[in-house]
């Protein structure tokens, strides 16, 4: 029911933008379309913004969110509608492969200061027949540098994403890869791309798709190695993630482009089938946050989590509370939620489990609101490390922490380096507020700095305050 009523939907309403009704232009005056795309969007883009999913639905708000709280703008209607079209599009997105119009679109610069390492030409490639278990390294992508500032997208980039999202593939025409590289899989810079679309997809048959789209259900769209060792529990991770990102994807074009073939799933393909419809389903977490003196907190970051029994693939939100407070989780798939606040720039900690809030979204109760009460600011410690014998700055260190009132705790360990410039521009380390704490730090190469626990002197450090440690570390024997 719930796959017949979103095709319903689908095809009475078409897809209408800003005046346009794409869904009554042709195939061929859809492709010329994409000549005009102008500005990055989730099927397209440079930034390090997870996977949305099939681009022929609306993709929510909080998905497009980045930390920083810059929405990425949601895919063009042409390419929507080209989606939308599938199998009937597909013969001609193949033809387009080669073809050199450009695009308004132009990557490779961002804004300052940042910047790309080095940008480069390349084959990342999804196959229709994957390998999951493949041995060592992978060939290197990188085929040429680029020779200008900047590359300007052309159809044929366009269609090979297009393609990639019509027969559930990961085919990224722009793949930014860490640390800091930037990656042009171009059908027409790389030719290589086009041989292997059409090695696997042939001129764009439906039922090819179709095939695979049903092999990626029965989870046979992979080579298999016998000699594969796999431990219970990563194997049930490994079918978690499969369910997640092969399963339930295919489902969803299978319903869309071939709904004889979705009504008539049976046995184990049913079961699947049920778990992904129950999964369509959603809910809204949604209420205020208080600060410590019961002020509504406005501009903080929030993070829904969705909790699992065991290990697996969660699903997670994020928004920012408005002016008065508020807040709201929009499209979230039913389950168990954490919810936290992410703000430590602003000296708050992250909640984590059991002391974050939590809440079930159930058939019975999809929408929830709960109050989030903001816990005390942490105290900032400072730890400012010395040769002893030198004077000479000693750049990292593991810092133990634990409560002078529970000697017999483990210790909290935390390096003090420049990873935690991520947060503080000192390198400071966040610590437990108004309370006494033992402390010790340790580098290589020195004795460890026990004046905490060694002679019974605690350190407390306020609510939303900083002290600084200047500790000398005596170096071991040569």
């Amino acid at each position: 029911m719930v796959g017949i009523c979103f095709l319903t939907l689908l095809v009475a309403s078409g897809l209408s933008y800003a005046g346009t009704d794409y869904s009554q232009k042709s195939v061929a005056e859809l492709i010329d379309d994409l000549t005009q795309i102008d500005s990055e969007s989730v099927a397209i883009h440079s930034s390090y913004l997870p996977p949305v999913g099939f681009i022929v639905d609306e993709t929510p708000v909080s998905l497009r969110t980045f930390r920083e709280g810059e929405v990425v703008p949601d895919a063009p209607p042409q390419m929507r509608e080209l989606v939308r079209r599938g199998p009937v599009a597909l013969p001609e997105l193949i033809k387009h492969l080669d073809d050199r119009r450009p695009t308004k679109l132009e990557v490779g610069r961002l804004p300052a200061p940042y910047g790309f390492s080095a940008k480069f030409f390349g084959d990342m490639y999804d196959p229709r027949v994957r390998d999951w278990e493949r041995k060592g390294f992978p060939p290197s992508p990188f085929k040429a540098t680029w020779v200008n500032d900047t590359y300007t997208l052309k159809v044929g980039d366009v269609c090979y994403v297009l393609i990639g999202q019509i027969v559930s593939r990961n085919l990224a025409a722009v793949q930014p890869v860490p640390s800091g590289l930037l990656v042009v899989n171009s059908p027409i810079e790389v030719p290589e791309l086009l041989d292997l679309v059409k090695s696997d997809w042939g001129s764009g048959d439906a039922e090819t798709v179709k095939a695979s789209l049903l092999a990626d259900i029965r989870g046979t769209n992979y080579q298999v190695h016998s000699e594969a060792v796999v431990n219970p529990k990563q194997q049930l991770f490994n079918e978690q993630r499969h369910t997640t990102y092969v399963v339930n994807p295919a489902l969803q074009r299978l319903r869309l482009y071939f709904p004889d073939a979705y009504a008539a799933l049976a046995g184990d393909d049913l079961t699947k089938k049920r778990e992904f419809e129950y999964g369509l389903l959603s809910g809204t977490i949604y209420g205020v946050v208080f600060d410590r003196d019961g002020v509504p907190a406005k501009g903080l970051r929030l993070a829904a989590v969705m909790q699992c029994r065991s290990s697996c693939p969660s699903s997670m939100s994020e928004t920012t509370t408005s002016q008065g407070g508020e807040y709201h989780f929009q499209s979230l798939p039913l389950g168990k939620y954490a919810v936290f606040s992410d703000n430590t720039k602003e000296g708050y900690r992250w909640l984590s489990p059991p002391t974050a809030k939590t809440v079930e979204l159930t058939v019975d109760r999809p929408n929830a609101e709960l109050r989030m009460d903001l816990p005390p600011k942490v105290g900032i410690l400072t730890i400012h490390l010395t040769d002893r014998t030198t004077g000479t700055f000693i750049p990292r260190g593991l810092v133990k922490v634990k409560a002078a009132d529970a000697p017999d705790s483990p210790w909290s360990e935390v390096w003090a380096d420049s990873s935690n410039c991520l947060f503080f521009p000192d390198c400071a380390i966040s610590v437990p507020p108004d309370m006494q704490l033992l402390v010790r730090v340790s580098s290589t190469g020195f004795h460890e700095w026990d004046e905490g626990a060694g002679k019974g002197k605690p350190i407390l450090v306020h609510s939303g305050t900083r002290m600084t440690l200047d500790i000398q570390l005596d170096p071991l024997p040569q």
